[in-house]
């Protein structure tokens, strides 16, 4: 079959209002830096399912990928991947993301036109599969089947890459930022992945999976832990303020919401060390006057964190409150302590930092009992 795109690649992924997709930006790098053309089609709804399967059948890029991150976003992903068979498309579909790891093999016996699932962090097997495709097309089965990371219908294949660090070098790909207060938004990531095992986190059912998949690579658990694999992955601050110096110096960002779990690191001396380091490298680079927005877990913060952040940048923080008593915390493994996060709260407002938080009030273990205490808690935020 022949291809008349210039993009080789099109990779489909929903796109929320004033947000980015940055799973699908470090992927579009990923395939650039490895020569390949790739572009990213939104699908919010299906009001876009149309344009997308016109302009995939116009241009026929001979790898589509589909984003499932979650179940619940899935449902057009996988709608689309139907209509573009039923349509005629003849190139290789696959998918990636948490909720397609997770369930990869009842969606590769579910979907009879989806060819591959992509495990784990896709940056280095995607640009594995797009130069297998590319390369002996003929054989593309039989060349599939051995790249690591890349699941079909004959099972996993070689254990994916998680030792590979590559992902945390990246300076993923950033289009279309929103505008936010008349101010350019970007959406950043100083980490990768979480060292908690919080019950109701399906991240956390990944980093599990993520270390069996080291070991099943033969790798030692010192190894493993070395790597940082079912833990937290840093990137160097060097590299961080890279993209921060591009995105504030070539596209005019001003603020930067960090997409991470918690992205400083968790003890007092070396989150207070990091966040001078951060501080002084950004002014290196003659970046100032930038508002910082992120998500942090209250058990790691210690006043000074937080005036020493504060007086860094920050001026937005989702801070996890989730759940109002010692009990419930136990039952979904979980480390909290509600007063500590109440003081951290009044702290950061003192400080003039919009501070959002959540509160599972409703949940498998819930009665009514917890709901009344959940209830009180909230009323114990002032503000």
């Amino acid at each position: 079959m022949k291809y008349n795109s210039r993009n080789e690649i099109i990779l489909v992924a929903r796109k929320l209002p004033d947000c980015e997709n940055l799973g699908i930006g470090y992927l579009l790098a990923s395939l650039q830096s490895a020569g390949f053309q790739g572009d990213m089609e939104i699908l919010n709804d299906l009001r876009d399912m149309n344009r997308i399967c016109k302009r995939i059948l116009i241009e026929r890029p001979y790898l589509v990928g589909l984003s499932l991150p979650d179940g619940g976003s899935s449902f057009f992903a996988l709608a689309l991947g139907e209509f573009l068979r039923r349509k005629g498309y003849m190139g290789h579909i696959t998918a990636g993301g948490g909720f397609a790891t997770l369930a990869r093999n009842w969606l590769l016996e579910r979907y009879n036109w989806l060819d591959s699932v992509v495990r784990f962090a896709g940056e280095v097997p995607l640009v594995m599969l797009a130069r297998s495709l590319k390369s002996k097309p003929e054989e593309n089965l039989r060349n599939i089947e051995c790249i690591p990371g890349i699941t079909t219908r004959n099972g996993d294949g070689p254990p994916a890459p998680v030792m590979d660090n590559t992902q945390i070098k990246i300076i993923p790909r950033h289009s279309d930022l929103p505008d936010i207060l008349k101010y350019k938004v970007a959406h950043i990531s100083a980490t990768r992945g979480c060292p908690a095992r919080c019950a109701y986190c399906g991240p956390a059912a990944l980093r599990k999976l993520e270390w069996q998949e080291a070991k099943s690579a033969g790798f030692s658990v010192s190894e493993i832990r070395c790597a940082g694999v079912g833990g937290v992955r840093r990137r160097e601050i060097s590299n961080l303020c890279d993209e921060m110096e591009l995105l504030y110096h070539k596209k005019g960002v001003r603020y930067f919401y960090f997409v991470d779990e918690h992205l400083l690191p968790f003890k007092e001396s070396e989150a207070l060390d990091y966040i001078a380091k951060w501080k002084n490298e950004l002014r290196r680079r003659g970046i100032s006057k930038i508002g910082i927005g992120c998500m942090l877990r209250a058990n790691f913060l210690t006043p000074k964190i937080v005036k020493a952040f504060q007086e860094a940048g920050l001026v937005r923080c989702f801070l996890g409150l989730e759940l109002a008593s010692p009990d419930e915390f136990k039952k979904f493994y979980r480390k909290g302590d509600v007063e500590q996060a109440l003081q951290m709260i009044k702290l950061l407002e003192d400080l003039g930092v919009a501070t959002i938080c959540n509160l599972m009030l409703v949940h498998p273990y819930s009665t009514i009992e917890t709901i009344q205490n959940g209830i009180e808690l909230l009323g114990r935020i002032e503000r």
